[in-house]
């Protein structure tokens, strides 16, 4: 929620009421045996084959097969007889029943009733909104960071905007007394406008020092409520800055190109102190 202060409002910013719990459903009835025992028996057929068109040909076994039946020879023939193939050019076949040849015996138990459902918990009610105090009629829009290649950075004024906000106290105190919110807000404490440019003063140019195409720019950072511009270049350029109220002029001296850069290591001397070795390729 922002709030730009000009009449004392008065705002209801609680959070919501918590659900209000459930019931426990009643357990329900558990599930019934239509027959509590009962038995399946199993029968076993034996196929035969025998060649086509062969005088006199044999009957040879083939294959067994198994399945639930009733016991009896005449229904399991016309209710549980296996599928006959008849359509192999080179075999004939047939099924002999063998009748049963185990039994299986079964028992259902009825369920039990469920249990009683547990209620429900009731919920807690909501956090306080978040209160925003803005003491002017807009929040301008910010542009913290700008990057860019050398050549085109070079001579270009760029303005940088970054709102700076702060948590505070005293909140009930700006609205009307019957208000309902929490007592810590969010102020916009200032809006930093802050400028740099970019400009070139060594004697050779940046073609020469390879660095035209080198990604340089700046960020407003925030410290103790104020913005400050914190630059981004290499270390291979040397420079010096110059504020100018709130435009900073960065004037590049020297240096050379961060890609000519072929080691860096760290030299331990006999004070326990280390330097760093630049060496570059020419």
């Amino acid at each position: 929620m922002i709030i730009v202060p000009q009449v004392k409002a008065d705002l209801a910013n609680a959070g919501g009421l918590g659900g209000r719990a459930g019931r426990g459903a009643r357990g329900g009835n558990g599930c019934g045996c239509p027959e509590t025992d009962w038995q399946v028996n199993y029968c076993e057929w034996q196929r035969y084959r025998k060649q086509r068109n062969v005088q006199d040909a044999p009957w040879i076994k083939d294959e067994r097969q198994q399945g639930p039946c009733t016991g009896s020879a005449g229904l399991d023939h016309k209710h549980h007889h296996p599928t006959l193939n008849t359509n192999d050019s080179q075999w004939t076949y047939r099924w002999e029943y063998g009748g049963v040849y185990k039994t299986e015996r079964f028992h259902c138990q009825g369920g039990a009733v469920g249990q009683q459902g547990s209620d429900g918990k009731a919920e807690i009610p909501g956090q306080y909104g978040k209160a925003t105090l803005v003491p002017r009629g807009d929040i301008p829009s910010e542009q913290v960071e700008y990057y860019a290649p050398l050549a085109q950075l070079m001579g270009q004024q760029v303005n940088l905007v970054k709102n700076i906000w702060t948590q505070k106290t005293g909140l009930r105190s700006q609205l009307h007394p019957s208000s309902d919110v929490p007592d810590t807000y969010t102020y916009l404490n200032s809006t930093a406008h802050l400028d740099y440019r970019i400009d070139w003063q060594a004697p050779e140019s940046p073609t020469d020092l390879e660095v035209s195409d080198t990604r340089i720019g700046a960020s407003i950072q925030v410290q103790n409520n104020q913005g400050q511009l914190a630059f981004d270049l290499p270390g291979t350029l040397e420079y010096k800055l110059n504020k100018q109220g709130q435009l900073t002029v960065m004037a590049i001296t020297g240096g050379f190109s961060p890609n000519r850069v072929k080691s860096f290591r760290i030299d331990e001397v006999a004070s326990q102190k280390q330097v760093g070795t630049i060496s570059a390729g020419g």
